[in-house]
């Protein structure tokens, strides 16, 4: 099977998650290359790939024709035009066979899921940036959140908190570069606002109280796979707590994983297993409805947010999902099944075909 990503000579996106994943791989008897748009040739379709070896930490070049299946792990930020437009060229050629569909932008997921009556109610208040919208957002609630549209992993994410006397504002640029500032008036924020968005495309958001450790914002990640029968399953969760004084919890901005018990010392224990059955109703529910709207998909991260007051919140979904909270947890078990279930998923699909060829036999 291949893996479409991104690469910079041997250099890949998240090595680390393909080392593991060849290694699992070789457990269920498969083959596993890596590769990326521009070792494609679209007249043949004859691939240039790289098989990670698990032991050297190295990669082997051949070559391959029509493998069984692709699943996609290319996040298409900050790439060229001719790699992008290679890569799409890719996802529409029906010859590879690719398993999971795309997931659209923030505002088209949060559009999908605001139009679900069982889901609406979970969404904070978003909203296309302009500088209209974020002065009736900033009017309506104390802290909001600007986020790219096009980004993830906490970069390009912006933190306003309406003062007494103005305005503080927390960001986190491209690279995970924070800074923070204070304005005194709503047009000084404005022009700040627009040196850090460069004219990209960004949401407005309600911010939350999600401060249940204090000083940092905490959240949870939980993880929606696909099993082998192709049903989708929870893997697994877990809370991420932010540095101090961080705009989020992201792990890569320096937050950590804890085990979502955390929930106990604020909830206590029987109100946090009523909080876990909200959690895992809404992580079906969104799962189903983005596969219904996008086509089918093989996993999901979904950030969500727990209020100081107990209510839950989707606050992100996440088509190309990090596993790496389980290992800040020392969940090394969660971890090896989070990274063989789209495998698994994958030969439950090549069994699938195998079994209607030799019924049409």
């Amino acid at each position: 099977m291949g893996v479409l990503t991104a690469r910079k000579e041997l250099k890949f996106d998240t090595p680390v998650f393909f080392q593991d994943l060849a290694i699992a791989a070789a457990a269920l008897g498969a083959q596993l290359f890596l590769f990326s748009p521009d070792d494609v040739e679209l007249s043949d379709g004859s691939i240039r790939g790289f098989i990670p070896d698990p032991i050297t930490l190295t990669y082997q070049e051949d070559t391959f024709t029509n493998p069984n299946l692709i699943l996609d792990r290319y996040l298409p930020y900050r790439k060229s035009f001719d790699e992008l437009q290679k890569y799409q060229e890719i996802r529409q050629n029906p010859a590879f066979r690719i398993v999971n569909s795309c997931l659209p932008d923030k505002w088209n997921v949060y559009q999908i899921l605001k139009a679900k009556p069982t889901v609406v109610k979970n969404l904070p208040t978003t909203r296309l940036y302009s500088s209209k919208t974020l002065r009736q957002m900033i009017k309506r609630y104390e802290t909001v959140y600007m986020k790219p549209l096009h980004e993830t992993g906490g970069r390009g994410i912006i933190k306003i908190t309406h003062k007494r006397k103005g305005y503080s504002l927390y960001a986190r640029d491209l690279h995970r570069v924070q800074s923070y500032s204070r304005v005194t008036s709503l047009e000084e924020l404005l022009a700040r606002i627009q040196k850090i968005t460069l004219g990209h495309a960004y949401l407005v958001q309600q911010g939350l109280d999600l401060s249940l450790v204090e000083n940092r914002v905490t959240d949870m990640r939980l993880l929606l796979q696909k099993t082998e029968n192709g049903e989708w399953s929870v893997t697994g969760y877990g809370m991420r707590v932010g540095a101090k004084n961080s705009p989020t919890s992201n792990l890569h901005g320096g937050g950590i994983g804890k085990p979502v018990q955390l929930l106990y010392s604020r909830f206590g224990k029987k109100r946090s297993k009523r909080i876990r059955q909200r959690f895992l109703k809404l992580a079906y529910r969104v799962g189903r409805t983005i596969e219904k709207h996008c086509g089918q998909m093989v996993e999901m991260g979904l950030d969500i947010g727990i209020d100081t007051r107990g209510k839950v919140w989707l606050i992100e979904v996440n088509g190309m999902p990090g596993r790496q909270i389980f290992k800040q947890m020392d969940r090394m078990n969660l971890y090896r099944k989070a990274v063989s279930s789209p495998l698994r998923y994958i030969l439950g699909l090549l069994s699938i075909k195998s079994s209607e060829k030799k019924a049409q036999t």
